[in-house]
């Protein structure tokens, strides 16, 4: 597999980690339970909505635009750049969700997703360093 393609299924692996993430946290729905969270109140809302719509998923959706688009080394850079601000991110996003209330279905989906954020910028750190040598 030639690093593009794996760079863009590895950018495209990090949302479908935040679909997983968002359906196991609604699960209990399907048990008739509450999701509702006490600490949320509704002028939060709109902001922590906008937020994770930009910073989790339109992030990697620009990452991936770069890696399969962009044929100059600048787009790799914004590339590298992005996958950086995702692990840190997923990094933060972790430490967050399992620290106060751990659950077993999120101890596997978010690391999976750290892992592959990590290995996302590992490859793009060697793409980097071989497009600086030609």
């Amino acid at each position: 597999m030639n690093r593009q393609t794996r760079t863009a299924f590895l950018w495209a692996f990090i949302p479908m980690g935040y679909i997983f993430h968002t359906l196991c946290e609604l699960m209990p729905l399907f048990a008739g339970l509450s999701i509702a969270t006490e600490e949320m109140t509704t002028e939060m809302l709109p902001a922590m909505t906008t937020f994770t719509g930009s910073a989790l998923y339109l992030v990697p959706l620009v990452g991936l635009l770069c890696s399969c688009y962009g044929k100059r080394r600048w787009s790799t850079i914004v590339s590298f750049v992005l996958a950086c601000l995702t692990l840190l991110l997923n990094i933060c996003h972790l430490c967050t969700d399992l620290l106060p209330h751990f659950t077993w279905a999120q101890a596997a989906i978010l690391p999976f997703v750290c892992v592959i954020a990590a290995l996302l910028v590992i490859d793009l750190w060697k793409e980097l360093r071989t497009s600086k040598a030609q």
